[in-house]
């Protein structure tokens, strides 16, 4: 018999309200002061290649374990209760959905896609099979950015429910912060994972 599941807010209910209040007023600013469009990439390919190693030396049983962690700044109370399957999942959403607003914005053209914070989180499903795709999507970015991406300095906006409106290049240095921050989760998951 499974231990019950907690009782975490819903998908989508956001962040306490001052850290929604603090990243509303200043996430942009830290986007746009940290990165650059050449080392927000080598941020995804230094992350993405350190995950994508440490999954693969996961067993199955461990990778599709959930486990209940304390929250991380930034990380919704929903997501507290993923197995490492579940959180590359996300990142493969995210990786793939970010990547299309990069491009898209990119060439001047306003973004259709208008998911929410709820609909990207992961069913948890994919078994072994999420770490290939968690690769190529994330190996994949450099070559379709050098590929199909167009003037990253200006251009339209997309909203992001918590950041506000990102350009192309906001949304670029979004998704090397966003995968420090699912870095981040994947440690504590492991730590607080049984032993094999």
């Amino acid at each position: 018999m499974s231990a019950p599941s907690p009782q975490l807010a819903p998908p989508g209910a956001g962040l306490p309200w001052f850290e929604s209040l603090v990243v509303r007023w200043f996430g942009r600013r830290m986007l746009r002061s940290r990165l650059d469009w050449e080392s927000a990439q080598a941020a995804i390919a230094r992350v993405s290649s350190r995950l994508a190693r440490e999954a693969k030396s996961v067993d199955d049983a461990t990778l599709a374990r959930r486990v209940l962690i304390q929250r991380l700044r930034g990380l919704e109370d929903s997501s507290r209760y993923w197995s490492p399957e579940m959180l590359l999942e996300h990142l493969v959403i995210t990786g793939e959905m970010f990547t299309d607003f990069v491009v898209t914005l990119s060439n001047g053209r306003p973004v259709a896609d208008r998911r929410g914070i709820a609909d990207i989180k992961p069913g948890g499903e994919l078994g072994r099979a999420v770490i290939a795709r968690f690769v190529a999507v994330h190996e994949a970015i450099p070559t379709r950015l050098a590929r199909e991406a167009g003037s990253h300095r200006n251009g339209p906006t997309h909203l992001h429910p918590w950041f506000g409106k990102l350009t192309a290049l906001d949304w670029l240095s979004l998704t090397a912060v966003h995968l420090g921050l699912h870095e981040k989760q994947w440690r504590a998951i492991r730590a607080a994972s049984p032993p094999a």
